[in-house]
């Protein structure tokens, strides 16, 4: 009996031993992540209704679509209804998007990182869909979750044929290109990064021909990629569906323009019975255009003629040639937010002030605290530190390192939507610059991989 007790304890103590070493994350690491897929599944199914998507699904249920929020996920919605009612069809899509591409970045990066010497690093895949910062977006059902896994999925199976130098067959590259015809017809701002994963989809095709030719590849991809979605507005949302809602940036713009000028820039016809001074100058936000546009008592409307629509332009235009460092001043401060926001931050008095009496030493300190956190788990800014740092890495090593050319990869598309961001935005929230906060999180174990292959190159070098 002794005998007995003493066995299970050495085995008990041994697979203790092997978990705090990390044995077991190596050697399940495939069924780990499916684990968690499900998990993530279950906990939040059918997904968390948000504004965006609420919309969307009205759309999708009377399949009357306009191009406010671009069409296609609200078609694709339409069409799987019948079989899932309710969000659950479209969570399933977005959750899968994203464990897919986390399958590919695991199966790319244990080709050059030892995970089972070093199987804590697994941690940084693994932990990916759980950061707060990615959760708090994850969990709902988003456009932006839909363009973001969505290339995800495609850069990192990219990445799998750079490293493993396997041919990218036709079959493999059409589900490749299906797949980003359907992220970027979800979201608007998407086509502005989608050239650099067409053309590395490209290279990839014609790997083994010439400069020139995988050039060419990459460019009549990109090029069908975008008449595919352009043929698919027009097919969803005619002329008379259109919303024009561009209008919306351009007199945020002028709004702001105007306050810090004391010229009323705001053409007449895009101003409601409710507008005046007093009224813009209240409410307005650096970060948001909402109070103007929304509620009982809107004081924009855009512009009912294409006269009108063409005249908004040439004032906006005229007033950016006027007045280009206020433009720029307003337009970086409104980008700002994107960084330093925290989600759900403005409900923290809310629920702090059920717990603490508010106003008291007690109270600031908590709340201070809870900042941090915040800034540490849910703001993005350090992590676009890291992606700035990543990006730099691409640059430099990027003829001499096939992991530069993936961080390249995965960051510059990133960096991308920030740059058309800072011209295109009306709204200055975290929720905008998700994708790039998800393509710098997946670089990470890349980044890691080209400092070591540099490292190692500088020791054989005898550096």
């Amino acid at each position: 009996m002794e005998g007995g007790v003493e066995r299970y304890l050495t085995l008990g103590g041994e697979a203790l031993k092997s978990i705090i070493n990390g044995v077991h994350l190596f050697i399940y690491r495939y069924q780990i992540l499916g684990v968690l897929f499900l998990l993530q599944l279950a906990i939040f199914w059918p997904g968390i209704a948000v504004p965006d998507s609420q919309a969307q699904y009205a759309q999708a249920l009377t399949g009357n679509y306009d191009d406010h929020h671009p069409a296609m996920m609200a078609f694709i919605w339409h069409h799987l209804h019948p079989v899932m009612p309710g969000f659950g069809s479209m969570y399933l899509i977005q959750i899968s998007f994203l464990y897919g591409g986390l399958f590919f970045i695991l199966r790319t990066t244990e080709l050059f990182i030892n995970f089972k010497e070093r199987p804590w690093l697994l941690y940084l895949l693994f932990l990916l869909p759980w950061w707060p910062q990615i959760l708090v977006y994850t969990s709902c059902v988003l456009k932006d979750s839909h363009f973001t896994f969505s290339f995800l999925t495609v850069a990192s199976t990219l990445a799998y044929y750079t490293i493993h130098k396997q041919p990218l067959s036709l079959f493999y590259a059409f589900l490749l290109i299906v797949a980003l015809i359907y992220g970027t017809a979800v979201k608007y701002q998407a086509q502005f990064c989608l050239p650099v994963i067409t053309l590395w989809l490209g290279f990839l095709v014609a790997r083994n021909c010439n400069f020139i030719t995988r050039l060419a590849t990459g460019s009549l991809i990109t090029l069908a990629v975008y008449s595919s979605i352009h043929s698919i507005n027009i097919f969803l949302t005619p002329k008379t569906q259109q919303s024009n809602a561009w209008q919306y940036v351009k007199l945020y713009d002028l709004a702001a323009i105007s306050l810090e000028t004391g010229k009323d820039l705001i053409p007449d016809f895009n101003k409601t019975p409710y507008y005046s001074a007093e009224q813009l100058k209240s409410r307005f936000k650096p970060n948001l255009v909402d109070p103007y546009i929304y509620g009982d008592q809107p004081l924009f409307q855009k512009g009912a003629t294409e006269q009108q629509r063409k005249e908004l332009w040439s004032v906006w235009f005229n007033t950016i040639k006027e007045h280009p460092f206020l433009y720029l001043k307003y337009r970086l401060t409104n980008l700002s937010y994107c960084f330093t926001a925290i989600p759900g931050y403005s409900q923290l008095d809310a629920i702090l002030s059920r717990f603490l009496p508010p106003h008291t030493p007690l109270y600031a300190r908590v709340k201070s605290m809870v900042e941090t956190l915040g800034y540490i788990f849910l703001s993005q800014l350090l992590v676009s530190g890291l992606g700035v740092l990543y990006l730099f890495l691409g640059l430099i090593y990027w003829r001499r390192s096939q992991l530069a050319r993936i961080l390249l990869g995965f960051t510059l598309p990133a960096f991308l939507l920030v740059a058309i961001l800072a011209v295109l935005s009306m709204a200055g929230i975290p929720r905008y610059t998700f994708f790039s906060s998800v393509m710098i999180h997946a670089s990470h174990l890349f980044a890691i991989g080209l400092i070591a292959e540099i490292k190692g190159r500088r020791n054989n070098c005898g550096l």
